[in-house]
């Protein structure tokens, strides 16, 4: 079985995501080498950067912090406490007054007000690795002792897992076929709703879907409405990945294209935006009559108001 990779954990952990070498005037950070998809980073889009771009955005951000972990080195729990002691500064430099060390650094950067981060998860794609659960805990137990009101992310359903540990919500990751995503459209219906809460944080069709194609939209969009229907508790979901640079292709497809001189979007991305702007505040029980044996309908339907019945826009997606 292939490791997972990712920017935050880097090959090795001196190619991890180190995010106190990401903040401070550009032209003094180091960069590190971004070993999973093989480019040099500046950093020149450090911490700061995220956290400002989401506060212009209006979008909430989710801190993904490394817990000790590489894709070929780990620390060991009993040698956790400098990363998990670092986690802590970095909720400081996110949401401390201007008063305190690190949110002094922060407000000498321009930004003296908070950002007010509520979500954070340890550690990514990191479920089976030796150190994780170990890892977790102890990040878990420390954040949650200074900092009560963070909504903490796992890389898995921990509360199930041996040896369990809490779990506020959990990260679901799926890449796969325009069919299997329409057959699977009801994937979310029979969760057991006393189980944690679910961040499903990176779907999309990768197969048969080129550089990004209708067939991939039309897939997503059928899981997209098994995640309307059940939001109560697939609480966040978002499209991966996001952007990438035409003349540097890493993977295929991504939501966004560009090069320097122009950007587009794919079927996907739209997909996204029809989405977005067609949102209702109260879910309405619906069904589809179809034939025998014909489960390939997708369907949900939302209410643009919270009176019951709904007496204001229906929003109807199939």
């Amino acid at each position: 079985t292939a490791l997972p990779i990712s920017y935050i954990d880097g090959i090795t952990l001196d190619g991890a995501f180190l995010w106190k070498k990401t903040i401070g005037p550009i032209w003094q950070r180091p960069g590190h080498d971004n070993g999973p998809w093989h480019y040099w980073s500046d950093d020149g889009l450090g911490f700061y950067e995220y956290l400002v771009l989401c506060e212009v955005l209006d979008a909430e951000p989710v801190w993904v912090i490394n817990n000790g972990l590489s894709v070929t080195q780990e620390v060991p729990t009993a040698d956790i406490q400098p990363w998990v002691q670092d986690a802590l500064d970095s909720i400081e430099f996110a949401n401390g007054l201007s008063t305190s060390y690190w949110g002094s650094i922060r407000a000498d950067m321009g930004h003296e007000a908070p950002f007010n981060m509520t979500y954070m998860a340890i550690g990514n794609e990191n479920c089976g690795h030796k150190n994780y659960v170990g890892n977790y805990i102890a990040f878990y137990e420390a954040i949650k002792e200074k900092y009560s009101y963070m909504n903490l992310i796992a890389n898995c359903d921990l509360s199930h897992s041996t040896p369990s540990a809490m779990t506020d919500i959990w990260d679901y990751h799926i890449y796969t076929t325009e069919d299997d995503f329409i057959n699977s459209i009801y994937h979310w219906d029979t969760y057991n709703r006393s189980f944690p809460k679910v961040f499903n944080s990176e779907y999309a069709v990768n197969q048969n879907a080129g550089l990004g194609n209708l067939i991939a939209a039309v897939g997503e969009a059928a899981w997209m409405t098994g995640l309307e229907r059940n939001s109560d508790v697939v609480i966040m979901a978002s499209y991966a990945p996001l952007f990438v640079n035409v003349n540097d292709r890493r993977w295929n497809p991504d939501a966004i294209g560009f090069n320097s001189s122009f950007v587009y979007g794919t079927p996907s991305y739209w997909n996204q935006v029809l989405f977005s702007v067609n949102r209702g505040i109260k879910l309405l029980n619906s069904s589809v009559l179809t034939a025998a044996g014909n489960n390939s309908i997708a369907a949900s339907a939302t209410c643009t108001g919270p009176a019951d019945p709904c007496q204001s826009q229906v929003i109807l997606k199939m």
